[in-house]
């Protein structure tokens, strides 16, 4: 019995003394590795010389990586409020530099936007009626016409001037909605120098065109040869007299008549 328990002592110290062998040759491998790596600086700077047989201290943990660049800004900008609200704003990197560094640029941003409001405020204000008076309704030509077709019309009809096309004629119900605003667009901002009317029932008789030495441009021939298509598809004739000095009652009665009773 006391022989078996001297064994098992004997036992226990014999795997102690191979695990201290153990941990002995691994330390100094740990060691070995430890100098062919670090190099001798860390171990002094350990406190462990090279040729020295003493265990060396375990190596440091790892570190933290050290931040970024960004993040040192940040950290600095952090009780800068300033340059935070800047860079919130602008969604920029601010670079580490004071705030009076950003003061001449920022009077004079301020500068420039006073100036600029300063400007708008007292700039001036566009006139909500730019309109004026014209001189007369109708031009000399077209008075001195106008008094010699009275004359020799008579009470027969009514006679009205520059009337706008777009209420003489009209586009035909049915029409598609794209072809009637296309052909509303045409006839719009036109008008008529005079149109002819029943005296009791105002119905529309004919139009009368004076011709001046503008309607020789070409634009004004196109829009010509348009207005009277148009006026004629519609069932109003549309009589044109040249522009003259002097105007015959007879001549314009025999002209009205007949531009009347052709279309008709």
């Amino acid at each position: 019995m006391l022989g078996s328990t001297s064994s098992q002592v004997n036992v226990q110290k014999l795997q102690r003394a191979n695990i201290r062998g153990t941990l002995g040759r691994g330390i100094e491998q740990d060691t070995e590795r430890h100098i062919a790596f670090a190099g001798p600086e860390r171990l002094i700077h350990s406190g462990v010389k090279q040729d020295s047989p003493t265990i060396p201290l375990p190596p440091e943990p790892n570190r933290m990586p050290e931040r970024t660049e960004r993040h040192l800004t940040w950290k600095k900008l952090e009780p800068d409020r300033f340059r935070v609200m800047l860079a919130v704003l602008f969604r920029m990197e601010i670079p580490n530099i004071q705030v009076e560094q950003l003061l001449g640029p920022a009077i004079a941003i301020g500068i420039v936007l006073f100036t600029f409001l300063l400007y708008w405020l007292l700039r001036p204000q566009p006139d909500p009626f730019p309109y004026e008076s014209r001189e007369a309704l109708m031009s000399e030509s077209e008075l001195a016409f106008f008094e010699v077709l009275e004359e020799a019309l008579e009470d027969e009809y009514r006679i009205y001037s520059k009337v706008r096309l777009e209420d003489v004629i009209q586009v035909r119900p049915g029409t598609d909605s794209r072809s009637a605003f296309t052909a509303r667009n045409r006839i719009k901002s036109r008008h008529v120098d005079f149109l002819l009317c029943d005296p009791e029932s105002m119905e529309i008789i004919a139009s009368i065109e004076l011709d001046d030495r503008s309607h020789e441009r070409q634009d004004r021939i196109e829009r010509d040869i348009f207005v009277d298509e148009a006026l004629r598809v519609s069932g109003v004739p549309c009589i044109h007299f040249p522009v003259q000095r002097k105007y015959s009652r007879r001549e314009l009665r025999r002209g009205i008549e007949e531009g009347i009773s052709k279309d008709n």
